[in-house]
This record gives structure tokens, C-alpha cells and sequence, in this order.
């Protein structure tokens, strides 16, 4: 048996140690509590996750500039048919060429932009329905073959929407050629794959539009539909529902507003290439027919033809073709409520029995004319003359003739100022030559047929030269033929030259009136006499002055409208 005082010192040993212990334990704690705490911080973060790397493929698909398709999907999961998947198909189903056919930039290219991983790459694509191949090219210009099978996948998708003509629903317009936008479209295309496919991005409007109707009432379809209606309203009370076939057969009082109601359907069939409702909701603006008028029934050569309009709205929607052909495009100029245009005949164009066709929207009107063939006066030169005509060639040759370029742009430009008669420049002065002579050089051979007319003074005194009608003054200027010269726009792009002068009472810019000193006569080494130089162009094509003077181009045209 242990004895009590044993284990009574036994009892206080342990109890010492404890204590011991335990301010050991504190101590290491306390020195080493900040490492143990970092160590246990690193343990947790390093057991956070990590940052996940977006995976999916961002692809744009852009037709001159203007984004037609914009999809993002991971390109490993991304559904057959879907924008990735099938430009992922495109870019890795596809072969390096070094060559490529010489008509592969003739098709109409789109532009596609790849981003995945950070990392963004262009393409520029070349397809086209039934092509025996298609092609893209990458940023650096390689150029790449596209599989048949990636080709073929891209076309039976919507994306290739704007290669099938059959997605475009036809176009609805009105007598005056207003294309009507629709208000509702519903529209299926039939792509390669023989799959009808719902045509999408088609422009619609939901506020009604005024649009003009000239004469009869009328719409007309790039391609008649199987079947349409059209309510026509009056201050909200109907007054026709007919077949728009019918509609032509209605005739309205010029400035009545309408509104209209149209529906057309295209109906589905095993072979038809589209199917679909389109709605219309717009309203009309009533207007009298446009009538064409010429000045004069016969012309000669180096002249032009005066047309007059009315009842035009926008005078970008006239077109003019002429039988045989003149080779010309006039512009139209708006003076009060009527519109005009000069239309040059050049003196090449062969005499004979011509028409000008003229339209505008439901318009189309034929002018019969004769256009008489002008033979310049041919004069032999020879000796100083010849030397001289030489001279003259290289000149011409250089481009200082008949007069350079008008440079001035300015706020003249779309104004009529030839509002009245025509005049001769220096009075009862007739010209020594005129448009059309041929001189011919008859030792040399050079030959050259002035296309402006000469005045000769009788004596060496210069004399004051007048504008032939009003405009502006263009330009000023100097060269080795014409001398100095200055160049008056007279509107509807006719413009007078007044060369060989030997003083210029005008500045760039100035108006000038009809009669008003433009400067005076002056003398070149070519002319070696007093005198001046006059040539007239509309559009830069050269007509005979002669044609002009003693004529009044709007005023005509305003008496034959009165008559």
C-alpha cells in the first residue's frame, strides 16, 4: 500500500508540469501565431477556384459594312445549323490555294469577324449560289478553298439569306414609281436544299406614308400575287374595294388624298420558290399627269434640244433614252412649277429621224424629231496660216482647248440665269468663221475644225464685249490659244467662253446681267488681229454660239405651254 505523503508529492509534480506545459504552449503560440495564421489563410485561397476562360466562339457577319447575323455560343457544343457551327465548318473544312479564279472578286463579298479565346481574326468571303467553288481569305491574304459540303451547309442556312432573289418579296409601287414599303411581311424562300425558309430583316413601316399617284389610280407588283385586295379610303369612309388589276380603271380628282389598304398573297405550291402575305398601309396624294414638250420639231446638228416638264415632283426619278442613240444623260433644272433640260446634239451625230423617250413614274411619253446633219465650211490654208494651224495643233493637243475645266464650286450650282433672249457678244458684228470650219493645212495635211466662232473687227481698235445672257462668272484665266478668257455659267450646265480678249472688267463669282461688259477684244500670236473668241458648251459638249443668239430657252418654252 502507497502512502499518503507518496502520493501527495506525486499529485503536486504533475500539477507543476501542467502549469508548465501550458506557459510553454502559450509562449510558442504567441510566437508563432503570425505564421500559422498566414499558413491557414494560404491553405484556404489556394483551395478557391480558379477564374473560368470564357470558351465561346463571338462571330459577326457583315455585308458592306452593315451587320446582317451576330451569334456567341461555345463552338465545341454549338448546335448544327447555328452561326458558329456553321462558319466553324467553313474555316476548318477548307484547303490553302495559291491560286484562285480571276472572276472571284466579281461576287458580292462578306465580312466575317471571329473572336475566340481572346484572340479576333477577319475573313473576307467570296460565295456564290451555283459556283463550282467558293472562297474565303484570311487577314494575311491567303486565299482558301471551302469544301462542298461546308458549302452547302451555309447555303441551305438562313444566313445566306441575300444570296436567293425568291427572299426579296416583289415590290409593290404606285403610277408615279414610289416603291410602298409594307406594313406587315410574312415571306418563305425556297433555298438549295429545296427547304422553304422564313425570310427575315425585311424593312417594314408602321406609319402610313404619302406616296404620289399621277393621273389613274394604279399599283403594279414586280410579280403579281395569286391573290390581292385593295380598299381604297376617303376621309375614312371606303369608296372602292377591288382587285388592284381593277384599280387602273379609277380615275380620281388631282389633289384628293386617299388612303389605301392592300393585302397579297402568294400561295404555298410544291414548286413555287416563295409563299407568303404581305400587307400594305399608306396613303396617296393625287396628282395630274406629266406632260414632255421639245422647243422645236427639226435640229441641225450643234445645236440643242430645249425639253420642258410638269407635274414633276423629284427630278432625280426622270430618265430619258433617245432612238438611235445620242449618247447623252441631261440633268433637269426646276424653274417655278416647270422643270427643263438643254440636250446637246453634238456635230458628229448623223442626220435623220430620231425619238426621245421621256418617263416619269407612270408616264412614258415619245417626241419625234429630225435632226439635220450641218456640214462645216471647209478652208484650205497654206504658208504663215499653215505654220500657224501647226502652232495650234500642239496646242490643242496639250488640253488648253476649247477651255479648261471649270474648277469654282459654288452656291450657282442647280440655278437657272439664262431667263431670257440670247444676244451677240460684239453687237452686229458677224463672225469671220463659225462652229464646224475645217481647216485644212494643205501641204502638212494637219487639219482642225473650230468648234466656237471668230469675230474679226474691221479695224485695230478693241471693242467692248457683252454677255450673251445672264450667270455667273466661273472663271478667269489665261492660256497660250485662248489668251485671256473668262467663262460665265448661264445654269442648266451651259456656259459661254469669251477668249482672245484684251481685258477682263469682271471678278470670279460676280453675277452678271444679260448685255452686261464682260471685257474687251484682244489680239493672240494665232489671231494676229483684233477680235474674240466665243465657244458655248452644255455639259461640256460643244454647240454652235449661233444656235443660241436671238433665242429665249425658258421664255419658249413658257408660250408654247400658254399656246
Amino acid at each position: 500500500m502507497k502512502s499518503e505523503k507518496y502520493f501527495g508529492r506525486r499529485k503536486d509534480t504533475v500539477k507543476k508540469r501542467s502549469k508548465q506545459i501550458l506557459t510553454a504552449a502559450l509562449v510558442v503560440t504567441a510566437v508563432f501565431l503570425p505564421a500559422i495564421l498566414a499558413g491557414l489563410h494560404y491553405s484556404i485561397s489556394s483551395k478557391k477556384p480558379t477564374e473560368k476562360v470564357d470558351e465561346k466562339m463571338y462571330v459577326t457577319l457583315s455585308s458592306e459594312g452593315v451587320v446582317l447575323y451576330e451569334e456567341s455560343e461555345d463552338p465545341i457544343i454549338a448546335l448544327t445549323g447555328s452561326l458558329v457551327s456553321t462558319v466553324n465548318s467553313i474555316l476548318t473544312d477548307s484547303v490553302k490555294v495559291t491560286s484562285v479564279p480571276r472572276d472571284i472578286t466579281d461576287r458580292a463579298p462578306l465580312t466575317l469577324s471571329v473572336k475566340h479565346l481572346e484572340n479576333t481574326s477577319e475573313y473576307t468571303l467570296f460565295f456564290s449560289l451555283g459556283a463550282s467553288k467558293n472562297y474565303y481569305r484570311d487577314s494575311s491574304g491567303n486565299y482558301h478553298a471551302v469544301s462542298d459540303s461546308a458549302s452547302a451547309a451555309f447555303f441551305a442556312s438562313k444566313y445566306a439569306q441575300g444570296f436567293y432573289q425568291s427572299a426579296i418579296p416583289p415590290i409593290l409601287t404606285t403610277t408615279a414609281g414610289d416603291e410602298v414599303i409594307p406594313a406587315t411581311v410574312q415571306w418563305k424562300y425556297r433555298n438549295d436544299s429545296s427547304k422553304l425558309i422564313d425570310a427575315e430583316g425585311i424593312k417594314t413601316e408602321s406609319e402610313e406614308i404619302t406616296y404620289d399617284m399621277s393621273g389613274n389610280l394604279g399599283l403594279s407588283f414586280e410579280i403579281p400575287p395569286d391573290d390581292c385586295s385593295v380598299e381604297v379610303y376617303k376621309s375614312g369612309i371606303i369608296l372602292y374595294d377591288v382587285n388592284h388589276k381593277n384599280l387602273a380603271t379609277t380615275a380620281v380628282e388631282p389633289g384628293t388624298t386617299l388612303q389605301f389598304k392592300v393585302k397579297a398573297v402568294w400561295n404555298e405550291t410544291d414548286t413555287a420558290s416563295f409563299c407568303g402575305t404581305i400587307t400594305y398601309n399608306f396613303k396617296v396624294l393625287v396628282r395630274n399627269q406629266s406632260e414632255f414638250l421639245l422647243d422645236r420639231e427639226e435640229y441641225s446638228t450643234g445645236s440643242l434640244a430645249v425639253v420642258s416638264c410638269t407635274n414633276i415632283i423629284e427630278l432625280d426619278r426622270i430618265s430619258f433614252s433617245s432612238t438611235p442613240d445620242i449618247d447623252v444623260e441631261p440633268e433637269f433644272f426646276r424653274v417655278g412649277d416647270m422643270v427643263y433640260a438643254l440636250i446637246p446634239l453634238e456635230r458628229t451625230l448623223d442626220g435623220g429621224d430620231y425619238t426621245f423617250t421621256f418617263s416619269y413614274g407612270a408616264t412614258e411619253q415619245d417626241i419625234p424629231l429630225k435632226i439635220k446633219k450641218t456640214e462645216g465650211v471647209s478652208l484650205n490654208v497654206t504658208g504663215d496660216t499653215e505654220d500657224t494651224l501647226s502652232d495650234l495643233l500642239d496646242t490643242v493637243s496639250s488640253g488648253k482647248y476649247p477651255f479648261p475645266t471649270i474648277g469654282i464650286e459654288d452656291s450657282h450650282e442647280g440655278k437657272v440665269y439664262c431667263q431670257s433672249t440670247f444676244i451677240s457678244p460684239l453687237g452686229n458684228t458677224e463672225p469671220l468663221y463659225g462652229f464646224g470650219t475645217h481647216f485644212e493645212g494643205i501641204e502638212s495635211g494637219v487639219s482642225h475644225t473650230s468648234l466656237g466662232a471668230f469675230y474679226k473687227l474691221s479695224d485695230t481698235s478693241s471693242a467692248p464685249v457683252t454677255a450673251i445672257n445672264s450667270g455667273i462668272v466661273a472663271e478667269i484665266g489665261e492660256s497660250e490659244y485662248l489668251g485671256k478668257y473668262i467663262i460665265i455659267d448661264h445654269g442648266m450646265g451651259l456656259r459661254s467662253c469669251y477668249a482672245h480678249l484684251g481685258a477682263v472688267n469682271l471678278s470670279l463669282g460676280e453675277i452678271v446681267a444679260v448685255g452686261q461688259s464682260v471685257g474687251r477684244t484682244g489680239v493672240t500670236e494665232y489671231t494676229k488681229t483684233e477680235g474674240l473668241f466665243l465657244v458655248c458648251t452644255v455639259f461640256d459638249v460643244p454647240i454652235d454660239p449661233a444656235e443660241l443668239i436671238g433665242r429665249d430657252l425658258i421664255g419658249a418654252q413658257n408660250n408654247q405651254k400658254d399656246n
